[in-house]
């Protein structure tokens, strides 16, 4: 966590387990040592999410931090100095204050996954896309964390929220921007060109959720996106499937149509869907069976199951969906380019 070290978390750990868990934020100021938990560490524990057991707002706690510290100090110097002990604290004698003198609005659900992704690097409570996921699963065709298996230069469209912005000037003076981009299943850097960068530059924020168009750069087995496009999620328009994912196996009798995927069962008509057992997880595994339960219908599904280096082929015999194109974006969010074909 950014700004807390080992010495902080042993002195906090230290004092929960000699007398018990924290009551509130003034409990614990009050049995820390605070050459140990200065404010920079206790803001960024707060903004991180670690002090939520406590029962108070992150935005309370932050505002009322300066007052409690500081009474919290005199509790402490009170102690050392012999004139009251932890008993004295426990019954309430701490002066500690936490209630601020008005209502203390907390922050919005955004700037709380913000300040987890400050602190931690990653979002813990939750992540700002998942509540526009079934929208922006019929606004993209590929994963970001795919974009490596797909050919070079290949057109797609993805989606995430933006985690940086380096603006840069060309030697001709024009600007243009580096932004990574970051979706529920790994990031890749966005390269927006000066002709691009000129029609979208505002769009470009850090938190902001955008839609881009581009093509695909692969250079020493990474990723990137040459943008050609940028669009907010509202205005980005339903799109196909890239077309390589609706080849199939059959196209021209061979294997390489597919990949280095084996042969498929031969089930005439049959949706296609490759799963990495590993990678997905149980969590991953049942939300794919809830997608394609949804969506009942005549055609088999075929899983290609890949574990421990091999791939085996199931027919999912309690499975029969009605085949579409949001159906295959929806299923390409989860698994990633490729990983989807119908015969």
């Amino acid at each position: 966590m950014k700004n807390v070290g080992l010495g902080s978390v042993e002195a906090v750990l230290l004092a929960r387990k000699t007398d018990g868990p924290f009551a509130s934020l003034g409990d614990l100021l009050a049995r820390v040592d605070s050459h140990a938990a200065n404010r920079r560490v206790l803001e960024s524990l707060v903004k991180a999410g670690a002090l939520d057991s406590l029962g108070a707002p992150r935005a309370q706690m932050l505002q009322t931090l300066d007052d409690a510290m500081e009474a919290a100090q005199q509790v402490q110097r009170a102690r050392a100095s012999g004139q009251t002990g932890l008993f004295d604290v426990a019954e309430g004698a701490t002066p500690v204050e936490e209630s601020p003198t008005g209502p203390v609005e907390e922050f919005s659900k955004e700037e709380l996954l913000a300040m987890e992704k400050e602190m931690l690097g990653l979002y813990i409570s939750d992540h700002p896309l998942r509540h526009v996921h079934d929208v922006m699963a019929t606004r993209i065709n590929a994963s970001l964390s795919r974009l490596v298996d797909l050919p070079d230069k290949t057109l797609v469209t993805v989606g995430g929220i933006v985690t940086a912005v380096k603006r840069a000037t060309t030697r001709g003076g024009s600007a243009m921007a580096f932004v990574t981009l970051e979706d529920l299943t790994g990031s890749c850097e966005v390269i927006i060109f000066p002709k691009t960068y000129e029609q979208v530059h505002f769009l470009l924020k850090r938190d902001a959720v955008i839609v881009v168009r581009g093509k695909v750069d692969i250079a020493e087995q990474q990723a990137k996106l040459l943008a050609d496009r940028v669009l907010t999620l509202e205005d980005a328009e339903e799109v196909a499937p890239l077309p390589a994912l609706v080849a199939s196996a059959s196209t021209n009798g061979d294997a390489d149509a597919a990949g280095d995927s084996p042969p498929a069962a031969r089930v005439p008509g049959a949706l296609h869907v490759r799963v990495d057992a590993g990678q997905l997880g149980e969590e991953g595994l049942h939300r794919l069976k809830e997608m394609l339960g949804r969506r009942h219908g005549d055609l088999p599904v075929l899983l290609h199951v890949r574990a421990s280096d091999r791939e085996v082929v199931m027919d999912a015999r309690e499975l029969r969906v009605a085949a579409s194109a949001e159906l295959q974006a929806e299923l390409e969010t989860l698994l990633g380019a490729g990983a989807v074909w119908q015969d």
